[in-house]
């Protein structure tokens, strides 16, 4: 038996999932700026109602970004201090592939392209394609851009459906879409150590004004 806890701060959203055996435990809000108060209490209620404690955990799966900065960091810090506290790996999971996997769960879409306003007119996105065990799985690096330089149409010829605000839709990433993710990753070994857990920010030089890293890769 499995036990995991997954959470992402990475958006307007707070939310948290717990997994123990074969049964779910899920917290859910649209929070924004109130992550720092929800979500400790939201792993607080999960172990309760699952009723085991922090130390009957096997893994944690954080949301890494990317998405908010603070939101990001803020994640990644407590998985670590959970993670040493414990003793136990982290599982780092994009915030555009939770977004792939909820939109998944909701539709049953299998190719999907998911993107997230990253502000300073540019947009976050990735392309994930459903594994035959129920996987959103990456085809290309996560990516910035400004709107006009992704290739909706090609997506679209392709095959793929769209998922995430920037194209006016209302899924989030979810913890308990992580969990599908986070268990494939710990059965296959892809895991980190807390000290080397790091947010993915794609948007390198966070501070500068006018001047912004970052590419399209990947692009069909």
């Amino acid at each position: 038996m499995t036990n995991i806890l997954a959470f992402d701060t990475s958006t307007d959203a707070c939310t948290a999932a717990l997994q123990v055996g074969d049964k779910i435990y899920s917290r859910h809000e649209i929070a924004p700026r109130k992550h720092a108060q929800l979500l400790l209490s939201m792993i607080q209620e999960l172990l309760s109602e699952a009723n085991i404690k922090l130390s009957d955990l096997d893994a944690i799966a954080f949301g890494n970004g990317p998405g908010s900065f603070m939101g990001v960091r803020f994640a990644t810090g407590i998985a670590q201090g959970l993670g040493f506290g414990l003793s136990i790996p982290l599982i780092s999971v994009s915030t555009l592939q939770m977004i792939a996997q909820a939109f998944h769960a909701k539709t049953g879409a299998e190719k999907i392209v998911s993107g997230w306003d990253a502000r300073m007119s540019e947009i976050y996105w990735g392309f994930y394609v459903c594994d035959d065990h129920g996987v959103m799985q990456p085809q290309q690096e996560d990516a910035l851009c400004t709107p006009d330089k992704l290739d909706k149409k090609s997506y679209a010829e392709l095959g793929c459906t769209f998922a995430g605000n920037i194209f006016s839709d209302d899924t989030y990433p979810e913890a308990r879409a992580m969990l599908t993710i986070a268990t494939s990753k710990y059965n296959l070994n892809e895991i980190l150590l807390p000290e080397n857990a790091h947010p993915h920010y794609i948007r390198h030089v966070v501070y500068s004004v006018g001047v912004r890293s970052g590419s399209v890769r990947g692009k069909v």
